[in-house]
Parts: structure tokens; sequence; C-alpha cells
């Protein structure tokens, strides 16, 4: 630990990703770095030799899996585009995925003769696709994390069907409810602050659970109405907000599991094809190519209406 400690900065910064406005940065210290990533290592399997990386480095998730942990387990790290194969599956192979390389995955399948392969799956839900890539290939080991930038890891499970597991050092506030969905409150030595002020002492994360036993919860959907597209939140009723300001117009944003994506949202617009089209210049004036939706479209479209998401 104190060798990989005298490789980092003292302080390191990773933002959140607002729908519109400035960034907001959470600061991690060198020693939080250092315990989080032992504490992935420690989740894993023994004997991976390769590591294959589908996260950015800016994001924590991937801070954390593609430098520090290939650095704890001593083994190489490959950076894969969403657009590339896995190449040379081996015995001992780590992906580090994002909602949207699973499909490669499961392109990948047929040349996974070498032996077991994990999995580390976060920054969003699991693709719908994803469990029936687990059950088709037996070999294939889920390690899917969930957390967020405020917080670091806060529970672990092993299948999309299972219950979360806490990280080992992280505490339910009021662990002592039981009475059905709550908003998650942790406590937790790593969580992160903001520049000039102190280490909170717990934070509430986004998420509604309902708690199943003493180390347990099950993900019940989200207190308000934020997706995640690619990593990045979005509060979907602040687009609404903005984009009503900006074009006069009152939208809709629905939000529905995608099979690329783990999850996405679309906007609807009342009337006709002339006001669709004024909505659709204002959300590309309006929002980053990263936060903007899967399609504009008219709210008496004959398309078939998107699945909503339900509980994660």
């Amino acid at each position: 630990m104190a060798a990989l400690l005298d490789t980092l900065p003292a302080e390191v910064d990773f933002t959140t990703s607002g729908t519109t406005g400035p960034p907001v940065a959470w600061r991690r210290t060198r020693r939080q770095l250092v315990a989080e990533a032992e504490l992935l290592a420690g989740l894993l399997p023994d004997g991976v030799r390769v590591v294959t990386t589908y996260a950015p480095d800016h994001h924590l998730y991937g801070y954390l899996l593609n430098r520090l942990v290939p650095q704890i387990l001593g083994v190489p790290l490959r950076s894969a585009s969403v657009i590339d194969p896995l190449s040379d599956p081996t015995s001992g192979l780590l992906v580090v995925a994002v909602p949207s390389a699973w499909w490669q995955i499961e392109r990948s399948l047929s040349r996974f003769r070498h032996g077991p392969v994990t999995i580390v799956h976060s920054t969003a839900a699991l693709p719908r696709r994803a469990g029936e890539v687990l059950t088709r290939l037996p070999g294939l080991r889920l390690c899917e994390l969930h957390g967020s930038t405020e917080t670091g890891l806060v529970g672990v499970r092993r299948a999309p069907d299972d219950d979360w597991t806490l990280a080992e050092d992280v505490t339910i506030a009021d662990e002592d409810r039981h009475d059905g969905p709550r908003p998650l409150r942790v406590r937790s030595p790593r969580l992160a602050r903001r520049a000039g002020t102190a280490q909170p002492d717990e934070h509430t994360l986004d998420d509604a659970v309902i708690v199943t036993g003493p180390r347990t919860y099950r993900l019940t959907g989200r207190r308000n109405r934020l997706v995640k597209v690619d990593g990045h939140r979005l509060d979907v009723s602040r687009v609404e907000r903005e984009l009503e300001d900006l074009v006069g117009v009152p939208v809709a944003c629905r939000i529905f599991r995608d099979e690329l994506r783990g999850e996405w949202y679309e906007i609807l617009v009342p009337g006709g094809e002339h006001r669709r089209r004024h909505v659709l210049r204002a959300v590309s004036y309006l929002l980053p190519a990263a936060h903007r939706p899967r399609a504009v479209r008219s709210s008496h479209s004959s398309l078939q209406p998107a699945r909503e998401l339900g509980p994660c």
C-alpha cells in the first residue's frame, strides 16, 4: 500500500456532471483511493492475469480499476473502445465494463475458450442483455458495483437478481428501519468531500432501497427523476424546465431501460413536426452530446412507447 500511495497526489478530484451548469468536484485523498482499490481487488477471483477496460479514466470507477487495481494485482492493462471486440480472450481475463460494452462482450462469447472470465460492471443499470449473456456462458462471472462519485463503492452483487451486499467498510445510517422503501443513507471512511469543506459523516444517495438483511438491500428505484447515460447523471426534470424556458414549449422526458446503455431517456413534444424540430434544435444547443436523449418525438407519434424504467 505504501508504494502505491507514493505514486498518487495527496488528493484527486472527480466530477459529477449535471445536466447543465458547471460540474461539481468531489475530492478524495490518496489513502481513500488506495483503500477502495484494495477493496475492489479483494472482490475479484484469484488468477486474474490481464485487465481489458472499456471505462474512462476520469470516472472514479475507471480511475480505480484502470490505474490502481492492475498495480495491486501486478497485471497488464488493455484499453478498448466500445467499438472494439475483446481481443485475444485468455485465461484470467478481467473486463471492466460500461453498459455499452455488453454488445461487444456478447459478440466475443464464442472466443472465450481459455477459462473463466470476470466482468466488473458499474456506472449505470445493467443492460437487459447482460443477464442473457451471463446465462449463455457458464464461465462468465459478474461483479456488479453500486455507488456514486460522492460515496465510492457502496455495495456489490454477483447476479442480476441478487440483493446488494454492503462493502465491508460501509454501513447504512438508519439500518434499524425496515418499513419499506427509503433513501439510501450511508456512512463510510471513503466519502468524498467538496473543496473547502470537511469530510461528511454520511451521504444520502439518489437511490431508494428496501433493507433486506443486516448487510443487504434491494434497489427499488430513484428518489428523483435521474437517469444515468454512459455514467453521466442527468436530472430530466431540469432538462424539461431548461427546454421550456428556452423555447417556450412544455415537453416531457420519459426514462426507460435500453438494451445498449442500460438506461436512457427520450423527449416527447406536444404538437406537430414544426414544434418537434424546434425542440430538437434547442436540445442540440442546450445539451452536450453525451447528455442528449435517444429521440425527440411528437407525443402523438405512432411509434411504440418506450418501456418505463423499473427498479434497478
